[in-house]
């Protein structure tokens, strides 16, 4: 996550100085809350998620056989 939000949360945790390496503990980092969306939420997300998936792949095999024709039709067209 790499919201400015949740990086500003992080920064408070900050241990170090300006001559060492600046870093969060692991004991820190574990205590921030993260907020997460209800089960009711993801599932939608996953939903939609697979779907675009499927339409990507979809756009790639249609664009694959345009490609394909496209050869065919150029060979066959200087033969």
């Amino acid at each position: 996550m790499t919201s400015k939000k949740f990086i500003n949360k992080s920064l408070k945790y900050q241990q170090g100085s300006i001559y060492e390496r600046m870093a969060v503990s692991p004991e820190d980092l574990l205590n921030i809350e993260v907020p997460v969306p209800s089960i009711k939420i993801q599932k939608k997300i996953s939903v939609l998620t697979k779907h675009m998936i499927r339409l990507i792949n979809n756009s790639f095999e249609a664009y694959n056989d345009f490609l394909r024709l496209k050869k065919y039709l150029l060979d066959k067209l200087f033969i």
